[in-house]
């Protein structure tokens, strides 16, 4: 994302975050933090976000709750991560995790904080709980597939020169991306995660059985069986 598609969309999310809480008394002063970030008057909008935190961070589970969940549901529906500017690290300290941590406690069979703070926070222990809940819940369920997916890739990413994971372990990652893949409801969007997967999954599988055969080398292995062993990622090593 070059700087200035990254500065629109900020500037769409800060609009946004405007629009959304104007007219509520009680975050007059975060939508002044939002307008003077809007404007480039970082100095001018922390001020605004002092006041706004002494007086915020105390106030109402429900306020905060509010609050937080149109926060997070505007960077959801854009599909946008919350930086610094729409989310700064004092509002997160102060006011959005701890409202996440006690809405998971009150609400114990609603997925959406445990959601919230694994996709915002990646803290995964929230996401595996709220799939307890309901591992059909389409919101985790597509999170869970893209941060595994994004795993398996890691793993992945150097082949045939190395292999950046535990195979053994991301078998087993394998078998439960497939299992979550079945819960998918869109069609389409099952039929593009579906596309992605089975390229990895075909290079973990493949890396699995050359280390099997005692080979040495996965390149040489996989050109005389006729296997996959290349990411297709460029990669540039240097030496000193």
């Amino acid at each position: 994302m070059n700087k200035k598609t990254f500065a629109n969309n900020q500037d769409f999310l800060l609009e946004n975050i405007i629009e959304q809480i104007s007219g509520d008394e009680n975050l007059v002063h975060y939508k002044k933090y939002c307008e003077k970030r809007l404007v480039g008057l970082r100095k001018e909008a922390f001020a605004e976000l002092s006041v706004f935190l002494k007086e915020f961070s105390g106030a109402p589970f429900e306020a905060r709750r509010l609050f937080v969940d149109i926060l997070l549901s505007i960077a959801d529906s854009a599909g946008e991560d919350l930086t610094p500017d729409t989310m700064p690290h004092p509002l997160n300290e102060q006011v959005i995790k701890p409202t996440l941590a006690e809405w998971a406690k009150k609400e114990r069979e609603n997925y959406l904080s445990l959601y919230w703070s694994a996709k915002y926070f990646y803290d995964y222990d929230a996401l595996e709980r709220a799939l307890a809940l309901n591992p059909s819940e389409q919101k985790p369920l597509l999170l869970f597939i893209e941060r595994n997916i994004n795993a398996l890739y890691y793993s992945t990413h150097h082949l045939p020169d190395y292999y950046c994971g535990n195979v053994d372990e991301d078998m087993l990652l394998v078998r439960k991306v497939e299992e979550k893949i079945r819960l998918v409801e869109d069609d389409e969007a099952q039929k593009a995660i579906t596309d992605d997967f089975r390229f990895l999954r075909a290079l973990v599988w493949n890396y699995f059985e050359f280390r099997q055969s005692g080979e040495k080398d996965f390149a040489v292995w996989g050109a005389k069986n006729g296997k996959q062993v290349s990411s297709n990622v460029s990669s540039y090593y240097y030496t000193k």
